[in-house]
């Protein structure tokens, strides 16, 4: 009953409060129980003592920063279990059926409740919803439940747990970080930047955090600041391959190619199976102009996630330097396919089409080029060339 994961339990504070004091009765009275029960009811001592030299494992006169979890009950259980058992067993009713009664009631209790609470587990938000619900003081199933919204895509809620966690607990540094990485995703780089970085004062440790800064700075065309904190996340973690990855895009911007290549291939060292890793190698040899590697990686990228846009709209710019136009715009017209709204495949395939001599296709590929994205300077100045011949 009332189970959830973080308990918002009182803390005692004296020994003399009633409620510590009441417990601390109970728990000698059932301890006693089991010294005065050792000779003649043995199964009934010896569940009793089970229980209490289980949870010493954790539970102790050493202070926890967590009081209560369910889970420091799991072999406990066997000797609470053992305890009705036996106590049947010794009762000294000679009549059967009422304890089989008594023991099919009790199993068809907890299977009713066993019932609903593993509906409350069908989902992360349906978990953490109970859990706020009952504790709603605790900070931190605020802070897992905004995860939950995050994943799904639900920004709004997303926001407002997270808030609602640093304003019950100030000092806790992961709501701060993931606050900022939805601020990032929303493009509130600024917003972003600041919870990122209160993250990192309250827990200095977290390479993740660092990573976080530098993809938000990244954001805002600071890529100095970008360098410098995905480089602190390294050092925290030296075999962190994202903020590796990371590095080698922003060292792209500042043409560091060289530097570049280095940090990604140690990203695909760490982890060969991650599909944009290829993908960014790939656009590191596109940019030094080694088509045949960057083919290889845009190739392998496609390996890894058939569905990967980015790398098919990269592969059908390979052919089109290699001026096969063919198989640029069936390339293109992949990355299109698996992501309507991605305006540079339709930039590129007007280009080819316009290479092609097939004007009139190249100008509904420029204008919803322009649709999906109306600042691209690419497709701008084309149409703008075109309107003047």
């Amino acid at each position: 009953l009332n189970q959830h994961l973080y308990y918002d339990y009182p803390l005692s504070t004296s020994f003399f409060e009633w409620s510590t004091l009441l417990s601390f009765i109970i728990v000698v009275a059932i301890i006693s129980a089991g010294f005065l029960t050792f000779k003649k009811y043995r199964l009934i001592s010896f569940s009793i003592f089970w229980f209490f030299l289980s949870l010493l494992v954790e539970s102790t006169i050493i202070p926890l920063k967590f009081v209560i979890f369910e889970y420091r009950l799991y072999l406990a259980v066997v000797g609470y279990g053992l305890f009705l058992t036996s106590f049947l067993f010794y009762s000294k009713s000679p009549i059967i059926k009422p304890k089989i009664i008594f023991l099919i009631l009790i199993i068809f209790s907890y299977s009713i409740l066993t019932y609903q609470r593993n509906e409350v587990w069908k989902t992360g938000i349906s978990l953490w919803k109970d859990n706020v619900e009952k504790a709603p003081q605790h900070a931190i199933p605020y802070n897992h439940l905004g995860t939950y919204y995050f994943m799904n895509k639900d920004y709004k809620n997303a926001l407002e747990s997270y808030s609602k966690s640093i304003s019950l607990n100030p000092d806790y540094a992961e709501p701060y970080n993931h606050r900022g990485v939805l601020y990032k995703e929303l493009g509130a780089y600024n917003n972003a930047i600041r919870d990122l970085r209160k993250s990192s004062q309250l827990n200095p440790i977290n390479p993740l955090t660092l990573n976080n800064i530098g993809y938000a700075y990244h954001g805002l065309n600071e890529i100095d600041s970008s360098i410098l904190y995905y480089k602190k996340a390294i050092k925290l973690s030296p075999k962190y391959h994202t903020a590796l990855n990371n590095l080698g895009i922003v060292l792209q911007v500042k043409n560091k190619y060289d530097e570049a290549l280095s940090v990604v291939n140690k990203a695909i060292s760490l982890k060969n199976n991650i599909p944009k890793y290829y993908n960014n190698r790939g656009n590191i040899y596109f940019a030094i102009n080694k088509l045949d590697s960057a083919f290889l990686d845009y190739s392998k990228t496609i390996e890894l996630s058939p569905r990967y846009e980015k790398a098919f709209n990269n592969i059908g710019l390979v052919y089109l330097k290699w001026k096969y136009h063919k198989n640029a715009i069936e390339n293109f017209t992949k990355a299109i396919e698996y992501n309507s709204n991605y305006a540079d495949p339709y930039f590129n395939r007007g280009y080819a089409l316009l290479e092609t001599s097939r004007d009139e296709l190249a100008l509904i590929d420029f204008r919803k080029c322009l649709t999906i994205n109306p600042d691209h300077q690419g497709t701008k100045a084309i149409l703008e060339k075109l309107y003047k011949n």
